[in-house]
């Protein structure tokens, strides 16, 4: 997560708004976290997060992008984004998926 955080912070540094992204991002953590969308299971569509969320589709493709980056999330070709499972998943850092999701 804190390669997450400083990726956002990367953003917000180079002009990019970051906040709302960020706020996405934090979503589905938490969305994963809480058990809502388990390890196998995809989430929920761009366009729902979208409505949800109150940002654009383009905002939660940018968070997806994110979590693909660090491994939380994998794309099955299409549309749908899934949840990896924990044990499976290192970040960029080198931390692990379930310390990723500790961190946030």
């Amino acid at each position: 997560l804190d390669s997450l955080d400083e990726s956002v912070r990367a953003s917000a540094r180079s002009g990019r708004e970051a906040g709302p992204r960020a706020r996405v991002v934090r979503y589905i953590q938490d969305m994963i976290r809480g058990g809502e969308v388990l390890p196998g299971q995809p989430l929920p569509s761009e366009r729902v997060l979208a409505q949800k969320l109150g940002v654009d589709r383009s905002t939660v493709n940018a968070a997806f992008s994110m979590l693909l980056e660090e491994g939380a999330i994998r794309s099955n070709g299409g549309r749908l984004r899934i949840v990896n499972a924990v044990n499976s998943v290192e970040s960029s850092d080198g931390s692990s998926f379930s310390e990723w999701m500790q961190d946030a």
